[in-house]
């Protein structure tokens, strides 16, 4: 008997201890961050939070139920440090900041420069409960702007930027970078980070500033150190492997042809890496064409000529990309870690700093095999000058 009462005992505990919820947090005694903002004052740090009134909760003024997020209202700090400024951005606020739903960090190029980014990363990642997923971005002007923004696509400015980056995903004009990747680059050898950039731009009808992603911050180390425009930043993704479907639209035999990419991939080898190091990046990129403004239907003997233009636009765009990054002394593409698999001791007995000593002097070969599909695709019928725009054959 007494050995079935203590296993009913412990039946009961483990219940109990199974089902209990020790941290359990209320979200209405919370203050909820949407968005942070990171600027400079007078070469001291200020910081911009966008607060957010959680679901279902209730305002001070009257007390009703609400079913939706309003738009976040803007508090600020400052101090002579992040960690100050953040302490002072609390005090702010009637409740406890809770970081735990925040969408978007965004730096101002001051900021990105400064020796605060570092300690602001990684006072982010001290806080309670930081949000590592929260998308960066870094913008030339100020970061408290992009917070105070028209907000079009969601209900709070972190919710419209996150929204905006998935767009240019596609497109690949701009890269999704968030804490845990940027974290990931600065700690990895041979390759630096990558930011979205963000602008405001006015909006004349309303009169009022929306927000635009294009183009990257890049940094070395924790120092953003210059910027790559929408298609720069496109043949670094491509350079890199990441995924997106952007369409090219050229010119070929006198017409206009446009095709949409449906995967590509990159593999960066090393072919020497003695005196000057020399790598060959092997391309491969598929895609469908989507118009052609032709006449004639594009034939399957028509598709070598088509795929090799389509190498050469890629081939001139990682190009253009790598220059750049030279330029800026940065690799942000992964050149030296490609060198560091396959030599690791001789990339760190070699390059004091890969980034000046051996990445700008750095030779690099780029083969692209272009495939297409979606032949016979034409915007007008045979002997014909109305535009259709309706597919006759596909092979």
């Amino acid at each position: 008997m007494q050995k079935y009462w203590f296993v009913s005992v412990c039946v009961v505990i483990s219940s109990l201890l199974a089902t209990g919820c020790w941290n359990y947090r209320d979200l209405d005694g919370e203050a909820l961050v949407g968005c942070l903002g990171y600027d400079l004052d007078s070469q001291k740090p200020v910081i911009t939070a966008e607060v957010i009134l959680p679901p279902n909760g209730k305002t001070q003024e009257s007390g009703r139920d609400v079913t939706t997020p309003k738009k976040g209202e803007l508090v600020q700090g400052r101090g002579r440090s992040v960690y100050e400024a953040i302490d002072n951005l609390s005090e702010g606020v009637s409740k406890p900041l809770q970081l735990a739903l925040n969408n978007a960090y965004v730096f101002s190029e001051s900021f990105a420069r400064s020796n605060f980014f570092s300690s602001g990363l990684d006072r982010i990642t001290r806080m309670d409960l930081a949000r590592r997923t929260g998308v960066m971005y870094v913008s030339a002007g100020q970061a408290s702007d992009i917070l105070s923004a028209k907000v079009v696509l969601a209900d709070n400015i972190g919710t419209e930027l996150k929204g905006i980056s998935e767009q240019t995903k596609a497109e690949q004009l701009s890269i999704r970078e968030d804490l845990n990747d940027f974290l990931f680059d600065v700690s990895t050898p041979g390759i630096e980070p990558m930011v979205s950039r963000v602008e405001t731009q006015s909006n004349e009808v309303e009169r009022n500033a929306l927000v635009k992603v294009e183009g990257s911050g890049v940094f070395r180390g924790h120092q953003l150190v210059g910027w790559l425009d929408g298609p720069e930043t496109r043949g670094v993704l491509w350079l890199r492997g990441k995924t997106g479907h952007p369409t090219l639209l050229f010119q070929w035999k006198g017409n206009q042809v446009q095709v949409r990419t449906r995967d590509i991939n990159a593999r960066i080898v090393p072919i020497r890496i003695q005196k000057e190091p020399v790598f060959l990046v092997r391309i491969h990129w598929h895609g469908r064409l989507i118009m052609y403004t032709g006449h004639k239907p594009v034939e399957q003997d028509d598709l070598p000529s088509l795929q090799q233009e389509v190498g050469k636009i890629i081939e001139k765009t990682v190009n253009h990309s790598i220059a750049r990054a030279q330029e800026l002394q940065t690799d942000v593409i992964g050149f030296g870690n490609a060198l560091y698999r396959k030599e690791p001791n001789y990339f760190w007995t070699q390059y004091h700093d890969w980034n000046t000593d051996g990445f700008p002097q750095a030779k690099i070969q780029i083969q692209v095999d272009a495939s297409i599909i979606g032949g016979g695709l034409a915007s007008h019928s045979p002997g014909e000058g109305v535009n259709h725009n309706r597919q006759i054959r596909v092979q």
